[in-house]
């Protein structure tokens, strides 16, 4: 008894800060256009739809192995404006969604007028064939339509085929930084669309 009042009272001291967190975005996703759809041979890049939630956020348990889910706020941001911040790749042939790119506004993006690259994953099978750039690429010609500034990402330096990814399409490292919450070296990105053409 005395464990599950623990949780609840956990649950209950994080609420405030997912509220904010779901405000802000919320404020900031309205000026936002809609993704366009993008047609690459049997890829179709385009926005999330709201019943593919469950989808999305099952392939982003399945590639991130530390991660529970989305938590109540992001799930309801991506509920009512996943079609302007969730880019997926859907695979004609099989009719389903082979990955994705998810985005959020963190305090600095809201600063600084750039929106945050929250995770991109592509489905074991469907890696090595560009699916991710793609995903990003279709993402910055988006958002700078939409008046920001920029993207940023954090991406870890073991992750060199991202890193790459990320370096070819205009994202330059900004910081460094040891993060003990998974014991790795990561870098904060940032693409600038001032810098490119």
């Amino acid at each position: 008894m005395l464990k599950n009042y623990s949780i609840y009272l956990s649950r209950l001291k994080r609420l405030p800060m997912q509220w904010s967190f779901f405000l802000k975005n919320f404020k900031k996703c309205k000026n936002l256009i809609k993704i366009s759809n993008f047609n690459d041979n049997d890829i179709i890049i385009r926005g999330l739809k709201f019943w593919e939630i469950s989808k999305v956020e099952k392939i982003f348990t399945l590639l991130n192995l530390s991660a529970s889910g989305f938590g109540l706020s992001k799930r309801l941001l991506y509920f009512i404006a996943g079609r302007k911040i969730i880019y997926v790749a859907h695979d004609i042939k099989s009719n389903e969604i082979v990955g994705f790119d998810l985005f959020y506004f963190n305090d600095r993006d809201i600063v600084e007028n750039t929106i945050h690259e929250g995770f991109i994953g592509i489905l074991p099978p469907f890696q090595g064939q560009g699916i991710a750039t793609k995903l990003r690429r279709h993402a910055i010609e988006n958002f700078r339509k939409s008046r920001l500034h920029g993207v940023s990402t954090r991406i870890s330096e073991s992750n060199a085929a991202s890193l790459a990814s990320a370096k070819r399409l205009g994202f330059k490292i900004e910081e460094s930084y040891f993060d003990l919450s998974i014991a790795e070296i990561r870098y904060y990105l940032v693409i600038h669309f001032k810098n490119v053409n």
